[in-house]
C-alpha cells in the first residue's frame, strides 16, 4: 500500500472534522488515526478501529441497566483501566507517542485526551 503525503493526510483529516459535520457524529477515533498517518503514514487505521471496538463490545456485555451512565463508566473503567491496564503517563507526559492513539493502544500508555478517545 502506498503511504499519503502530509498534505494529502491533512486534506483527509480535515474532510473527517469539516464543519459541517455536528461535533457528537465526528468520528473522533478515525479522525485521531488519520491524524497520526503524518507520524505513521503507513498505519493501519482499520486494525486500531477494531481494536477499539473490541474494547467497547467487553464493556458492553458488564453492562445490565441499559442507559445508566454511572455503570457505563464503571464498565468502561474495568476494562480499559483494570483489565487492560491502560494508564496515564505521569512519567513522561509530553513525550509525543501520548497523543499518537495507535501508540497509546498498543503501549496501553497515554494522556487524558489520547484515553478519553477509548
Amino acid at each position: 500500500m502506498k503511504s499519503k503525503s502530509k498534505p494529502e493526510v491533512i486534506e483527509a483529516f480535515a474532510e473527517l472534522v469539516r464543519p459541517e459535520i455536528e461535533d457528537e457524529r465526528i468520528d473522533l477515533p478515525k479522525a485521531a488515526l488519520t491524524f497520526a498517518r503524518i507520524e505513521y503514514p503507513r498505519l493501519e487505521a482499520a486494525a486500531y478501529l477494531r481494536r477499539i471496538d473490541e474494547l467497547g463490545e467487553r464493556a458492553s456485555r458488564k453492562i445490565t441497566e441499559t442507559g445508566d451512565p454511572a455503570e457505563s463508566v464503571a464498565a468502561v473503567n474495568e476494562v480499559l483501566f483494570a483489565e487492560e491496564m491502560f494508564r496515564g503517563n505521569t512519567a513522561d507526559y509530553y513525550n509525543p507517542l501520548n497523543s499518537f492513539l495507535n501508540d497509546v493502544l498498543d503501549r496501553r500508555l497515554g494522556i487524558p485526551i489520547t484515553l478519553s478517545l477509548l
